[in-house]
């Protein structure tokens, strides 16, 4: 007999297959009150919100831009010859540049927000310091490549 706040191994399975279902938003809405019941017994997580789904995601690309950038890291892309290989249009260099400045734009927009939230008036562009501002990247224009191919 299990616990209360246990699941049989056949209920847990069950459980199991319906969260990983609603990962998917594949759930069959007759399954809906089923997850529902887990829930209030304490047996299943919480369904995940918007703002974490979209943490998530954010995340992932975060750690997808710093993995392409990983992989530019090279004698050529880094150093003196790096930094004036840097200033041409599809070089690695640059692509590697570019990934950079889009890490440190993300870092910007999170810090950013934190100053929002902490503000009573919210925070306005204005009020960042210039070298804070400085991480948010100049606009290129469209026709100059910045990211190189990476297989």
């Amino acid at each position: 007999m299990p616990q209360p706040g246990q699941a049989s191994q056949a209920n847990n399975q069950q459980l199991q297959a319906m969260l990983e279902l609603e990962r998917r938003n594949e759930l069959p809405d007759d399954l809906r009150p089923q997850l529902q019941a887990f829930r209030a017994q304490g047996l299943a997580p919480a369904a995940p919100t918007a703002i974490q789904d979209q943490n998530l995601e954010k995340a992932a690309n975060i750690y997808g831009t710093a993995d392409k950038a990983s992989k530019l890291v090279g004698f050529g892309t880094t150093g003196m010859s790096g930094s004036v290989m840097s200033h041409v249009p599809g070089s690695d260099a640059k692509g590697l540049r570019g990934y950079i400045d889009t890490l440190k734009a993300n870092l910007a927009f999170d810090e950013l927000a934190k100053m929002r939230a902490q503000s009573p008036t919210g925070a306005r562009s204005a009020a960042l310091p210039k070298a804070r501002r400085s991480c948010f990247p100049a606009r290129l224009p469209r026709s100059i490549p910045v990211f190189p191919t990476i297989n």
